[in-house]
């Protein structure tokens, strides 16, 4: 590895398992409290962009997808996240309690409403290295039942389903349904226009029964 240089880490479209289902990645904690089977979160580190491909698939409870530095004490900085799913085999992120995609994934029958998960969370030392080009990119994903309070770093928080703080992603051709708070939410300063980078970029995305559509 160069120093300094981004590291690059990819995420696989989820195989089908023996009933045809895909098989997800199961990210949070359980009803009791227990991690799920992928890790009770989803944290970028430092310096690492995180490429999830067409097909994959995500079933969240109590979680979030955090890029950037959540506290001060322990730095994530430059880590980006690159969403890149497709028309024909968008990226789902959805419930632990979805049993509609994935399977039965926690063994009971569906009980699924908007809040259940918190989001994906793009905070402002996210994507640094790239200066110009957007790196920061969700496109083409189906996000389900997110809006929720999570703990993060001994503090709960409320989240939209793809929350912006002070960084510049593109958000492009998604669906966002069933969130209990906003779909989209974005600090002022994730609008800024300056001489090297033009920020904030939304387009074609289609929102539907969020609280805040």
């Amino acid at each position: 590895v160069v120093p300094g240089a981004t590291r690059l880490i990819r995420i696989a479209g989820n195989a089908a398992g023996v009933d045809g289902e895909a098989l997800p990645y199961l990210i949070g904690l359980d009803p009791a409290g227990r991690p799920l089977a992928d890790g009770r979160s989803f944290n970028v580190p430092a310096g690492v962009t995180a490429v999830i491909d067409a097909g994959a698939v995500f079933k969240l409870r109590s979680a979030i997808i955090d890029v950037g530095s959540s506290s001060p004490i322990v730095s994530r900085a430059g880590a980006a996240l690159q969403v890149l799913g497709t028309p024909a085999s968008q990226v789902v992120f959805t419930s632990y309690h979805d049993d509609t995609i994935g399977g039965n994934s926690d063994g009971v029958g569906p009980a699924v409403s908007g809040g259940q998960w918190g989001g994906i969370v793009l905070r402002s030392d996210s994507d640094e290295p790239s200066k110009r080009a957007f790196v920061n990119t969700v496109g083409q994903a189906d996000i389900r039942y997110a809006g929720g309070r999570v703990r993060v770093d001994a503090r709960e928080e409320s989240f939209a389903a793809i929350e912006v703080r002070d960084s510049r992603p593109s958000i492009a051709f998604n669906q966002i349904t069933g969130s209990a708070t906003a779909a989209i939410a974005a600090t002022p300063d994730s609008f800024l226009e300056t001489s090297d980078r033009v920020g904030l970029e939304v387009r074609g995305n289609r929102v539907v029964d969020n609280s805040i559509n």
